[in-house]
């Protein structure tokens, strides 16, 4: 038995946002002078004299339309505040059409026991573990495909769940007790992801969600319902403290080689599966919208300055080394073997693109886009997905609505009675087009920060070997 070990960096390139599950509300923070203030309550409350914090556990009590922000402003405790601020953050507030702040419910990243922002080896892990699924599957997807098939059916088209026999299949692989073949151990504990050293809580952000709308769609819904929304994109009042752009998440990463006995292992491998999936990834949704990025050329063969060498085993069979070619070698370091040279020692790879944490697109976190090589097949099943957790909603008792009851159900979809009392009569998360539009889901999940839009959870990821 034998440990490779990986110190790996991954650099934001757009927000990151990995949550605890709670929110600050508008009681939570103020601003001042451009800068997020996260408020200590105990702290603060410990400062208070009697009759303030009298005032204060009502102000905690009572619905406010201004939050912590108008309560400091009438009570003049600014200073005291200021003092009692747990961190800072370097992000103004969006605006109302008023010009006066919004202060809105924001979902809060993950810190460590000091109150510094981490990103969990779980978090990390559970990235890399639907990327090499997506290139065990996309090797032989048929039988696969099959499994998913048989599992919805008898999920009554539940197909959402339908994924779990095919991870079964793929990691499930070790039986420790031959007389009990139920308990199974997953392959996948061969492979070990450290915790990120802790971040700086400067490192942190409020981004807004920002909805990109795929070319082609009209999104004239949004005019018709008198949304206030452009044409281009939708933005949202749904806020995630997130890493901003530009910040270096590390951690370790270590592959004992008892994994290469079911899934052929090592940090060059990862590094190409991971780009693999991005490349389906981007083929298979980023294609359909605008300012996409291009998609590599570079092939075997070709004098490139990357190495020449090409994966013969594994998931990542017949892919090409993404690192660069020593000199005139045509061989990175990882891959000089090849050449004669000998030289093993420890390397890097090149960085590769992949997408972490929450808010991310659907088709960056699924294996769907190597399961189904057919276009229409995908599409009909992500849209079925995605329209059991987000269906269509409209009133059957106006008359208006009646075209759009008919357009949803002519391409095999059911509208769900809309129920709320009010001026609005419909809920159209528009799922059941996505055939029509070509990709599904027909959205891009983006953050703004300022006046500044990033792609959520874009990331670079670099590993290097080292030695103990």
């Amino acid at each position: 038995m034998s440990v490779k070990h990986y110190t790996a960096t991954l650099t934001t390139i757009g927000p990151v946002h990995i949550g605890t599950g709670s929110q600050y509300e508008k009681k939570d923070y103020f601003q001042k002078d451009d800068m997020i203030h996260i408020l200590d309550p105990a702290q603060f409350f410990a400062g208070l004299s009697k009759e303030q914090s009298l005032g204060y556990i009502q102000f905690l009590e009572r619905p406010s339309r201004d939050g912590l922000q108008g309560f400091l402003s009438e009570n003049s405790l600014y200073d005291l505040a200021l003092k009692c601020t747990a961190y800072r953050i370097a992000s103004p507030l969006t605006r109302n059409r008023g010009g006066k702040e919004r202060f809105d419910a924001v979902f809060e990243f993950v810190k460590d026991a000091y109150g510094k922002p981490y990103v969990p080896g779980s978090s990390i892990k559970g990235m890399l573990r639907t990327a090499i699924l997506s290139a065990v599957v996309s090797g032989n997807n048929k039988p696969f495909q099959a499994l998913f098939d048989e599992a919805a059916a008898r999920d009554r088209g539940r197909q959402k769940t339908a994924g779990k026999p095919i991870e079964r299949k793929v990691f499930w692989r070790e039986i420790p007790d031959p007389d009990n073949p139920d308990i199974v151990n997953d392959v996948m504990r061969y492979l070990s992801v450290s915790d990120s050293d802790p971040l700086d809580t400067g490192d942190l952000v409020f981004v807004k969600k920002y909805d990109k709308f795929a070319r082609g769609d009209k999104a004239d819904h949004k005019a018709k319902m008198g949304n206030l929304a452009t044409f281009e994109g939708n933005e949202l009042n749904i806020y995630r403290e997130s890493l901003k752009p530009g910040t270096k998440i590390r951690f370790t990463l270590d592959i004992d080689d008892r994994i290469n006995a079911y899934i052929k292992l090592d940090g060059c491998a990862l590094s190409l599966i991971l780009k693999q999936f991005n490349d389906l990834y981007r083929a298979c949704f980023l294609d359909s919208f605008d300012e996409a990025p291009a998609r590599g050329t570079g092939s075997a063969g070709t004098n490139d300055n990357r190495c020449q060498y090409v994966a013969q085993a594994g998931p990542a069979k017949g892919m090409r080394c993404p690192n660069r070619a020593i000199g005139d070698t045509g061989y990175c370091k990882t891959h000089q073997d090849k050449t004669g040279a000998g030289d093993t020692s420890v390397a890097s790879s090149a960085a590769v693109t992949c997408y972490l944490g929450g808010g991310v697109d659907f088709d960056s976190k699924t294996i769907l886009n190597a399961l189904f090589k057919d276009d229409p097949s995908r599409l009909d099943v992500i849209s079925r997905i995605l329209y059991s957790q987000f269906p269509s909603k409209v009133s059957e008792t106006k008359p208006e609505l009646a075209e759009l009851r008919n357009d949803i159900m002519r391409v095999g979809f059911t509208p769900l009675p809309f129920s709320q009392v009010g001026r609005q009569a419909k809920e159209d998360h528009r799922h059941w087009k996505d055939g029509e539009l070509g990709v599904s889901p027909h959205t891009l999940k983006m953050g703004k920060i300022g006046s500044n839009y990033y792609p959520m959870g874009k990331c670079e990821l670099k590993l290097e070997e080292r030695s103990l």
